[in-house]
């Protein structure tokens, strides 16, 4: 009777076992697989993405994701490579990312440049460079020196820096010389000796920046200093609407109608257009003259930058 019983105990713990087996084969093969379309081309920079828990993987070694490749195949990929590709500092796991990154997405990702690995290379190539040039003076009979490399490299830098500084001077100076007038169109509800109210719309200039707190779309508004010739409505009308130019916002006040509701009210006054037009047209020269020049720099420093590329690549 014992050795029955133990014999019972010992095949309900094989029944047991393969079970527990079938179930956990079963619950692999019903994992859902993500798509590469999902998180393709930011694979390996995805911080906000949230991991469905039918696709995560879990083992005492590691912790994976069920994904599908660019040709729609199974993949089990590493929880870490998700998002945290921009962090790779050393070859093995870079290489393998890319290696990941190729078959998930295809080619290599848009961030390649921001991955700490590859900034860290650069930078040691442009130390070799400099550590180098006693050894070898020349790139190749049509190239330049590893000395005249590195010296034009950072001359473009320089002129970079310089010529951004510019550009944003004068448009900062253009900016305080041409300051934001609105078009002020509405109907009338009420007029004052020095003022009116007014319901409706006020609307930036062409030259004015898509961002300002002048804005108002069927508001209320208060124009100042206003003039009867910005009243477009014939006289025997039974509203009497506004068209009117050269209106400089003040200021925003926040109320409440009578109801309670809350009604923001934007005051505006009528100002002349003051600007010296000479000066704002020779910044507008000189900014059309440094982005030219900036735009050449640009192109020589990305041509620098390919030479380096190729440096970080020989020493793979």
């Amino acid at each position: 009777m014992k050795q029955f019983n133990k014999n019972l105990f010992i095949k309900s713990l094989l029944l047991l076992a393969a079970l527990f087996m079938v179930i956990q084969i079963v619950g692999i093969s019903r994992k859902q697989y993500i798509s590469n379309s999902t998180i393709c081309p930011n694979f390996g920079n995805l911080s906000q993405f949230k991991i469905p828990k039918k696709s995560i993987i879990s083992s005492p070694e590691s912790i994976k994701v069920a994904l599908l490749n660019k040709d729609g195949e199974k993949r089990q990929i590493p929880i870490r490579l998700l998002d945290g590709a921009l962090f790779i500092k050393n070859k093995s796991e870079f290489s393998e990312f890319l290696n990941i990154y190729s078959d998930i997405c295809g080619g290599r990702p848009d961030f390649y440049s921001s991955i700490d690995f590859i900034k860290l290379e650069k930078i040691q190539a442009r130390e070799n460079l400099r550590k180098s040039i006693s050894e070898e003076t020349k790139l190749g009979s049509n190239q330049f020196s590893r000395l005249q490399i590195q010296a034009k490299l950072d001359k473009l830098q320089k002129d970079k820096n310089f010529l951004e500084t510019k550009i944003a001077s004068a448009q900062k100076k253009i900016d305080s010389l041409t300051p934001v007038h609105y078009k002020i169109i509405g109907r009338i509800a009420e007029e004052t000796d020095k003022s009116i109210i007014i319901f409706g719309s006020a609307i930036p200039d062409v030259s004015a920046k898509i961002s300002t707190p002048g804005i108002v779309n069927n508001g209320v508004i208060i124009l100042k200093n206003f003039a009867k010739k910005d009243m477009v409505s014939p006289k025997n009308s039974e509203f009497k609407h506004v068209l009117a130019n050269n209106y400089k916002f003040i200021k925003r006040i926040d109320g409440r109608d009578t109801f309670g509701h809350y009604m923001p009210v934007h005051i505006f006054e009528r100002q002349a257009i003051k600007s010296n037009r000479f000066e704002i047209f020779s910044l507008q020269a000189n900014i059309s003259q440094y982005q030219t020049k900036l735009n050449k720099v640009l192109t020589e420093l990305n041509s620098i930058e390919i030479i380096e590329e190729k440096f970080i690549a020989s020493s793979f």
